[in-house]
């Protein structure tokens, strides 16, 4: 059997996860204590007693859910012998990935807490889609340019950006920072990402070729796509099949763990030993 371990993201995070595990296992209370020490105060009681819309804010949620994986984990260690030495594969989803790298010893469980709460880590949205740039400027109403910033792939997005550009220097709004990137690699790895993209905004429905198109009316290109979705047929596709059944027929996909309930964690690592 091949052993993954993956770290959720931000959103995952809820009052009292890891309680279990840190009453049962004195590795977990530990290690929730060297992040209270690193990050000196006491995060593991929020962690622990909420509330929750404190434990949602960034610079609590994102070390608090790496304080509780990596807990989870050294748990695993002690308990069944099963560490991240002994997995194919360690990764996270979005700030997950400090998690992935800290159980994989890159950065010491010390250091990742620091990264986590640092002032520099900010929201990055990456999009070509005007209704996107707008979404996110009307939600970031009052946040200050250094808040947040806007991404795009080199050689695309300019006639989006560079109308950004005019309304900020007009006074209209805002100027946030925007970021240019380029994927670099050998083409066996790029290839996949950039026919993908040019699919994505070469299409004949994409935002771009609707946007340039002078047969299209202004008032379908900037129709709200949530309103468009939901006046749509709300039958499922038959052709896109439900989580359980994504990698039949081959296997059932197995279901969430709760490490926040003791009786799951017994279970696993009684299945691990």
């Amino acid at each position: 059997m091949t052993l993954a371990l993956v770290f959720p993201g931000q959103g995952s995070q809820a009052a009292g996860m890891g309680a279990a595990l840190c009453d049962a296992f004195p590795v977990a209370r530990q290690t929730l204590e060297e992040v209270d020490d690193a990050l000196g105060r006491n995060l593991s009681r929020l962690i622990r007693e909420g509330p929750d819309d404190e434990l949602t804010l960034t610079e609590n949620a994102q070390p608090a859910l790496m304080a509780v994986g990596i807990a989870a984990l050294r748990v695993l260690e002690t308990e069944a012998g099963v560490g991240a030495g002994r997995a194919a594969l360690v990764a996270g989803h979005s700030l997950g990935e400090y998690s992935a790298l800290a159980a994989a010893g890159a950065l010491d469980l010390a250091c990742a807490a620091r990264l986590l709460r640092a002032e520099n880590l900010r929201p990055q949205f990456a999009t070509h889609n005007a209704h996107t740039v707008a979404a996110v400027l009307e939600l970031a109403a009052g946040a200050t340019n250094g808040d947040f910033e806007f991404q795009r792939l080199h050689g695309m997005g300019e006639l989006l950006y560079d109308e950004l550009r005019r309304a900020g220097e007009a006074g209209v709004q805002g100027q946030p920072p925007v970021r240019v990137y380029a994927p670099v690699g050998p083409h066996e790895d790029l290839l996949a990402y950039l026919v993908r993209r040019l699919l994505e905004n070469g299409a004949n429905s994409s935002f771009v070729n609707r946007f340039l198109d002078d047969a299209v009316p202004l008032a379908e290109v900037v129709r709200d796509p949530i309103a468009k979705a939901v006046a749509c047929d709300a039958a499922p596709h038959p052709r896109i099949p439900l989580p359980v059944d994504l990698f039949r027929p081959s296997r059932r996909n197995s279901a969430g763990l709760d490490v926040g309930d003791r009786a799951s964690v017994e279970e696993l690592l009684d299945a691990a030993k």
